[in-house]
């Protein structure tokens, strides 16, 4: 019997599916019904509550390197498309 396969598929977003990934089920429920309630999308959300947590517990340089990173992702994502 012959063996099929399949193309592998370039990934895509490799950062932002590793985050989703390890998120629990409980959780990204919880993150949609907040966001619902305040009239937002999920991503929405975990934007301010990132930043709300980010102001509380890092550094000003601290977080100037993670705005330096993603910067740097979203540049190379650019390039690649």
């Amino acid at each position: 019997m012959a063996e099929i396969t399949t193309p592998a598929k370039k990934r895509k977003n490799i950062e932002k599916d590793a985050a989703t990934y390890w998120l629990s089920h409980e959780a990204r429920l919880l993150i949609r019904e907040i966001a619902r309630k305040r009239h937002l999308e999920p991503p929405a959300l975990l934007e301010i509550v990132a930043q709300e947590l980010a102001a509380t517990y890092l550094t000003d340089a601290e977080r100037e390197k993670a705005r330096q990173d993603a910067q740097r992702i979203e540049e190379k994502r650019r390039a690649n498309t």
